[in-house]
C-alpha cells in the first residue's frame, strides 16, 4: 500500500539551524553523534494528511530510520490506522517506533475535543464511524468548500441504502494508487469495496484531517447523492443520476475542448 505519489508531501527535516539531504546514511551518522552527546537533539517530521499507516511509515523513513515494517506491525495491532494524526512532530533521535505512534495518537486524543464526541452521538454514530467516513472524503475531496457537501451525499446514499460507490476505499482495497479504477477493480472481493458492499468499510483508510473529521460531523444539509471530478480539484453535484450523467457529459465536453485547443 506504499504510495509514492504522495510521498512528496513529506517535509525535509531540519536539525537545529541546518537544513539536510534526506538520505538515510546522513541521518543515521547525525543520531551517532547526537547519542553521544549528554543530551538529545531533535529532528522534525511532518506528516501530511491523507497517509494510511504504510505512507506514515514511509514519510517517517525518509527523515527518520525507524524500522518500516516495524512501525506497520506495531500501528496494525495497536489499529492506528486513521488514527496518527497528520502534524508536525519533533522527534528525539532515541525515540522508537511505538513511542512514535504513542505521541501520534496522543495528537489525536488532543484535538479531538468533547463537543465533537457529543456530536457523534448526536449523529448516532460511534466515533471510529466517523473516522472511517472522514477518511473517505479526504481521499476523495481536496477542496474544503466541497468536504461538507460530499459528507452530505455519503449520509444520504447511507440513509438511503445505496453504496456508497467510492473509488478512495478500493485504492485502500487494492493497494495501489490509480487515475482510473477498471471495472474489474470496483469487482474485487473486499470488505473495503464500496462499490461490491453497502455502508462503511471495516476502518479508515488512512488518517483524515481535522477539516474532513469536521465536515463528517457537521455535513452540509443536501438532496445530492453524486459527485463527479472536474478534474482541477472541483466537483460537479448531482441530486439523481440523470443529474449525475449530465453533469458526466459536460466534463467530457470541457476536457475534448482542452485538447482540442492544445492541439491548435
Amino acid at each position: 500500500m506504499y504510495n509514492k505519489s504522495s510521498l512528496t508531501k513529506c517535509n525535509i527535516f531540519q536539525i537545529h539551524k541546518g537544513y539536510y539531504s534526506k538520505f538515510t546514511f546522513l541521518v543515521n551518522k547525525f543520531i551517532i553523534q547526537a547519542k553521544n552527546n549528554k543530551h538529545y537533539t531533535t529532528i522534525r517530521v511532518t506528516v501530511p494528511e491523507g497517509q494510511n499507516i504504510y505512507q506514515t511509515a514511509e514519510c517517517i523513513y525518509r527523515t527518520f530510520p525507524i524500522n518500516k515494517n516495524k512501525f506497520v506491525r506495531i500501528a496494525q495491532f495497536k489499529k492506528m490506522e486513521g488514527y496518527l494524526m497528520p502534524e508536525t512532530y519533533f522527534l528525539t533521535v532515541n525515540m522508537n517506533e511505538s513511542q512514535i505512534i504513542d505521541m501520534m495518537y496522543k495528537e489525536f486524543k488532543n484535538k479531538i475535543t468533547n463537543s465533537m464526541y457529543k456530536r457523534a452521538h448526536d449523529l448516532n454514530l460511534n466515533f471510529n464511524d466517523v473516522i472511517i467516513l472522514a477518511s473517505i472524503i479526504e481521499k476523495e475531496v481536496s477542496n474544503s468548500d466541497e468536504r461538507r457537501i460530499v459528507a452530505s451525499i455519503f449520509y444520504n446514499r447511507l440513509n438511503r441504502k445505496i453504496k456508497l460507490q467510492s473509488c478512495a476505499t478500493v485504492l485502500y482495497a487494492i493497494g495501489l494508487h490509480k487515475v482510473k479504477l477498471s471495472l474489474n477493480d470496483t469487482k474485487i472481493n473486499s470488505p473495503y469495496n464500496t462499490y461490491k458492499y453497502f455502508g462503511l468499510p471495516p476502518g479508515p483508510i488512512c488518517s483524515p484531517s481535522l477539516d474532513s473529521i469536521k465536515a463528517a460531523l457537521y455535513p452540509k444539509l443536501s438532496r445530492k447523492l453524486f459527485f463527479v471530478s472536474q478534474g482541477n480539484g472541483k466537483h460537479l453535484f448531482a441530486k439523481n443520476f440523470e443529474e449525475h450523467k449530465k453533469n458526466k457529459q459536460i466534463i467530457k465536453r470541457e476536457l475534448n475542448e482542452k485538447k482540442k485547443n492544445l492541439s491548435r
